[in-house]
This record gives C-alpha cells, sequence and structure tokens, in this order.
C-alpha cells in the first residue's frame, strides 16, 4: 500500500527588500571609500569599479577615483577594464558548452586536436622522458604537470604556432600529471586552442558568439578597437615605486589569450554572474543544460597548499565565508587587477575592477562583501522564509539506522518545525529543510521526493553526494553502505 505523497516544495530564494540590504551595503560603500583614500595616500590615485547582485538583480554599483591620472576622469559601472586570469572562467565555460553538445569530454586529450594529421603535433614528456596523455580535465583543474607560462611572444596578435608547440613539447612536464597542482597559464591556453579545432572557430570569435553576444555582454571581449579603448581606463603599474602607465596598454594577449586577454566591466560580469546562478534559464542563456551548467559550478576540486581554498576543472577557485562556499577568480595582467566571486546557492556574486596591477585589491573586496552580506541576507531568509509542510509520514523516517549492530546513522527532529536532523557517521551533522536550502551552508538539506509508488521518501545532500533516507534504510551510494533501521 503506497504511503502518503511529498509535501509542495517551497522556493529556495525570496527577494530580501531593499532596506534590509540599505545597512550592511552603506557600509560596504564607506568601507571602499576609505580603501580609496588609502590608494590616494600612497600616491597611486588610480580608480576602481564595484558591483554586487542577488537573485538576478544588480543591487550595488560604486566608482572611485580617476580611469585617467592625467584627465581625472572618474569610472562608471561600464568602464572597462582588462581581466586578465577571469578570461579563464569563460574559457571552462565553452569547454562546458562543448561537452554539453558531445564534441568533447574533460577525458579529451591535447593530442586529439594537435597531432601528425592535424598539426602542429603535442607531444609532451615527463622529466624521465615518459611520453604523457594531458586531458582538458587536467588543464582546467591545474594538475597537467606543465609549466605556469607558454614559450611564446606576448602581446602580440600573430604568433607561430608550428615554433610555440615545438617549444612546448621541448620543455616537457614539471611533474606526471595527476600528481599535483600548478597553477598554469599555459595550460588554459590549450584548452582555449583546443576549442579552435573542436569547434572549427577562432577562440576569441567563439567566445564572442557563445557566451559574450547571448548575455548582452557588449563591453567584453579581445579586441581593441578605438571604440573600446575609448572608454576603457588606463592601467597603471608601480615601478621603483612610481607609478607609471603600463606599456602594455591595449595590446592583444595573442597565443596566450584564453588565459587571460579578455576586457570587461562591472555592468557586463554583473551580468555574467546572474546567467551562472540561473539554471533555469541556462538553455537560453548559454546553450547548455541545467545538468552543464551544475557541472560548470560544482566541479570536483582540488586542495591548494593552503589547506583553506581549492581550484576545480572549470577553473573556479573556492574560499570560505560563514559557513559557505565561495566560488572565485581574479585577474592580475600589467596595469589591472580583477576579481570575481558568488555563492551559487543564494544567487550572491560581487565583483571588483581597478586600474592598478594589484591582484590581492579586487579579491580582499570581493571577500569583503561576501562577508558583510551573507550573514544578512541568510539571517532574513531563516526569518522570513515560508516553513514547509512535513510529510505525513515524517516520523517513520526518525531513528537509529544500523550495520553489523553499529549505529550507523540518528535522524530526529528539531524543536523548530519544519527541520529534521542527521547524525551520519559521526562524521557529518546537517540540519535543514530541504535540499539546497539556502539557510545551510554547503547546501546540505533534505528534499522529499515521491517514490516509485507515490510514497514519500527523503533525500539529503552530502557535499557533491546524496543520501538515501526511506522508513527502512538510508542508502549513501558514495560510501557504498546501506543500513537499516
Amino acid at each position: 500500500m503506497a504511503g502518503p505523497t511529498c509535501p509542495e516544495r517551497i522556493p529556495d530564494i525570496i527577494d530580501v527588500p531593499v532596506p534590509v540590504m540599505q545597512v550592511p551595503l552603506n557600509k560596504i560603500a564607506t568601507i571602499e571609500q576609505t580603501e580609496m583614500t588609502q590608494l590616494q595616500n600612497l600616491g597611486y590615485p588610480v580608480g576602481f569599479s564595484t558591483g554586487i547582485v542577488y537573485n538576478g538583480k544588480q543591487i550595488y554599483t560604486n566608482n572611485l577615483g580617476t580611469i585617467n591620472i592625467s584627465a581625472s576622469e572618474p569610472p562608471t559601472s561600464d568602464t572597462i577594464y582588462d581581466i586578465g586570469s577571469i578570461t579563464k572562467i569563460f574559457t571552462s565555460l565553452a569547454l562546458e558548452q562543448a561537452v554539453n553538445d558531445g564534441l568533447a569530454s574533460y577525458d579529451s586529450t591535447v593530442d586529439e586536436f594537435f597531432n601528425d594529421r592535424n598539426p602542429p603535433a603535442f607531444r609532451v614528456k615527463t622529466l624521465q622522458g615518459i611520453e604523457s596523455k594531458i586531458t582538458m580535465g587536467m588543464l582546467a583543474a591545474h594538475i597537467s604537470g606543465l609549466p605556469r607560462e607558454s614559450p611564446d611572444q606576448k602581446f602580440h596578435q600573430d604568433y607561430n604556432i608550428t615554433a610555440i608547440f615545438d617549444n612546448i613539447n621541448a620543455l616537457g612536464l614539471l611533474w606526471p600529471p595527476n600528481s599535483r597542482t600548478h597553477y598554469s597559464n599555459l595550460g588554459v591556453t590549450l584548452i582555449g586552442r583546443s576549442l579552435e579545432r573542436i569547434r572549427n572557430t577562432k577562440y576569441e570569435e567563439l567566445i564572442s558568439q557563445k557566451i559574450l553576444n547571448p548575455l548582452g555582454m557588449s563591453s567584453s571581449g579581445f579586441e581593441y578597437t578605438s571604440n573600446i579603448v575609448s572608454k576603457m581606463a588606463v592601467g597603471y603599474a608601480v615601478v621603483a615605486g612610481k607609478l607609471i602607465p603600463s606599456p602594455t596598454n591595449n595590446l592583444p594577449l595573442g597565443f596566450s589569450s584564453p588565459a587571460g586577454g579578455m576586457y570587461s566591466s562591472v555592468n557586463d560580469l554583473s551580468n555574467f554572474l546572474n546567467a551562472i546562478m540561473s539554471p533555469e534559464n541556462s538553455e537560453k542563456n548559454l546553450g547548455i543544460s541545467q545538468e552543464n551548467l551544475r557541472s560548470y559550478v560544482n566541479l570536483g576540486t582540488w586542495e591548494m597548499k593552503d589547506g583553506l581554498s581549492s581550484i576545480g576543472k572549470s577553473t573556479w577557485e573556492t574560499f570560505y565565508s560563514n559557513g559557505y562556499e565561495v566560488k572565485t577568480k581574479g585577474g592580475l595582467i600589467s596595469g589591472f587587477g580583477a576579481s570575481i566571486a558568488y555563492v551559487p546557492q543564494l544567487k550572491l556574486g560581487s565583483v571588483c575592477l581597478i586600474n592598478l596591477d594589484s591582484g590581492s585589491f579586487g579579491a580582499g573586496l570581493t571577500a569583503l562583501h561576501m562577508d558583510i552580506m551573507i550573514p544578512v541576507i541568510t539571517r532574513y531568509l531563516r526569518e522570513n522564509s515560508p516553513i514547509p509542510k512535513l510529510p505525513a509520514n515524517v516520523q517513520d523516517l526518525l531513528g537509529e539506522y544500523t550495520l553489523g549492530g553499529y549505529m550507523v546513522a540518528n535522524v530526529t527532529m528539531s524543536q523548530t518545525a519544519g527541520y529534521l536532523h542527521m547524525n551520519l557517521l559521526n562524521i557529518a551533522s546537517v540540519e535543514a529543510r530541504w535540499l539546497n536550502d539556502v539557510t545551510s551552508p554547503l547546501g546540505m538539506a533534505f528534499e522529499y521526493r515521491n517514490a516509485a509508488d507515490g510514497s514519500c521518501f527523503a533525500e539529503m545532500a552530502l557535499g557533491e553526494g546524496v543520501v538515501f533516507l526511506t522508513p527502512e534504510k538510508i542508502i549513501v551510494p558514495d560510501f557504498a553502505l546501506s543500513a537499516t533501521k
């Protein structure tokens, strides 16, 4: 006999009223003004632009200083800045689109696209002389073993790709593939140049066609036309303690363009953040399925040496703020610094662009945005989100689940209406109301689903895995574990 069906799921996100947001946003504006004053006091009267998005809307912008010291021209949210390595997240999104279209996979190797039949051939060896296969996934996660930089002449549009590949093959690998994390601009460059052959389209045109144009990112691209230059900040470098215009202003990056050759604006990057945080519109906005968009956002990561941050196959890096995993990417190129960050389940994102070659400045401000905004948003959501109805058989889900006489999991209902609490193997303790409940950091929560017979059971997200909970048993596929009451 079928059990009771599940209650209707309620939305994950509700709008936070403007007055609630205004207090933290005012705090951010005050801090940013202090940062601008400190730059000026240090003798760096440059400019920067910031923006914050939430739930599909741009809720904050700020533009301070000047984009051209000699003209004292203030920036706007449409001012164009070079964004350096933030380019990588567009390259990896283009790879995810190719995966979505069945043209490639993360296991596709570079030599599938560069070989003797389609020269130049990619043929790299370890220091021990062992020829190695390098996959797209390794390149994106910076675990290929390749050197950091490309052996090419940067800042030139014309380059000899045969000579470059000869040099790459001669250099070889620093470490065996898949053995350690080593940041490599060359690695991501090879993704972009492989995509050219996969799509039979020049990389720079491909990014415009598949991402920038569909999202209306008209202030983003790679080609420095006179119209773009007229809207662009002058990049400044610090040389011997003095501020000078960067000698590479308005020069294309050449072969290495997929790793850092793009420019953009706060408004354009805000549109991009809103698009990748809206899986319901992924087909329309990005030409990929919701599943592939989630893959791009959540692909498994390799932990970095600091033990606190990590980097994933989608080239996003991560840090933690208020218990939430924040996806981030920074950019540093002569004359410019940039940072972008977001929390997918909160639909909260942040951008900072500066016309000074400082990578830490933007990263510090986007982290500050997260530290200030996350507590305000989650507190409001906890207090104001509608409480979901529990299934009629919720009591049947409670209790101890054992395996071989040992308790594997204990499920209880908290005093707070609507919440279930699970302790799993004494290593994971979860309390939440529904799957990806935004008030539950890391998206670990329950969702009630209908079984084939119409009865209700619970599914719990546990990091990247899931746990299935029924009145009779608990199943943890990643641990190959099944326990019964």
